[in-house]
């Protein structure tokens, strides 16, 4: 072939669209040196910039699921029945069959519309679905760890939050102590002020949360310490909605006073 000085400037960065997050500690590495095209998420919003105006799409909905789902009905287009089986329990687990306090009319609505397409009980398939995944027995602790694990930043601080669903908290109790070694090995690895797991019983409707670092932060959640480095959170079940912003304000007080 031929290689012309129109060649070398021509754009050939990679193009994505981000989905489910839009801050680049959860994205793929380079993220900044692609294009983004555009966004579509139900989280916050973090820090970043574009250099042209993009389509960006986040609503406040227990699920991204459910804002893909609302674009189908809005081109007049059904998804395929295994589709939409997907985004169904994208639905069911991001609001834990509907527990969660970030749980919407919408991801109702939209999972009932799913539900019919992909032909099945909505109750009887979630809670086969939550059975099935939570499953934590034949997991490795690396992999219970990186489950839904999320990088958050504060100014220059940073910090993960992991999350896992199990049907009883005796699935993972014998566990705890290895996993909390594994939490801290990957807050020094990674430069985290610290890390937490947060394990969420869907029948209870409480959640673990097992927590490696600067103790200042956890203490001020005012949870009560199980265990050295466990913590019972009665009634909470989502990070977005409970933990997180909870976890940020103390970052944020705590930053503003030397930390």
């Amino acid at each position: 072939g031929i290689l012309t000085r129109s060649d070398l400037l021509r754009n050939v960065r990679k193009q994505v669209i981000l989905v489910d997050h839009n801050e680049d500690g959860q994205s793929v590495p380079g993220i900044y040196d692609a294009e983004i095209l555009e966004v579509v998420d139900h989280h916050r919003i973090g820090g970043f910039t574009t250099d042209r105006p993009i389509t960006y799409l986040c609503k406040p909905y227990g699920s991204t699921c459910s804002i893909v789902a609302t674009l189908y009905r809005e081109y007049g287009q059904t998804p395929e029945p295994a589709v939409a089986l997907v985004m169904l329990s994208g639905i069911l687990s991001d609001t834990v069959m509907f527990r969660s306090p970030t749980c919407t009319d919408i991801d109702r609505e939209m999972a009932d519309w799913l539900s019919e397409l992909a032909g099945v009980d909505l109750d009887t398939y979630g809670l086969e679905m939550f059975r099935n995944s939570s499953t934590v027995a034949d997991r490795t602790d690396d992999s219970l760890l990186s489950t839904d694990m999320k990088e958050f930043a504060e100014g220059k601080v940073t910090f993960s939050v992991s999350q896992i669903e199990v049907v009883g908290f005796e699935e993972i109790g014998e566990r705890f102590e290895s996993l909390l070694s594994g939490l801290e090995m990957m807050r020094e690895r990674k430069g985290y002020l610290f890390a937490t797991l947060l394990i969420t019983d869907i029948v209870a409707g409480d959640s673990l949360l097992l927590y490696a670092g600067d103790t200042r932060i956890v203490r001020e959640t005012g949870f009560p310490e199980r265990a050295p480095g466990v913590y019972y959170a009665k009634g909470l079940i989502s990070r977005k909605k409970q933990l997180l912003p909870q976890m940020l304000t103390i970052v944020k007080e705590l930053t503003r006073s030397g930390l």
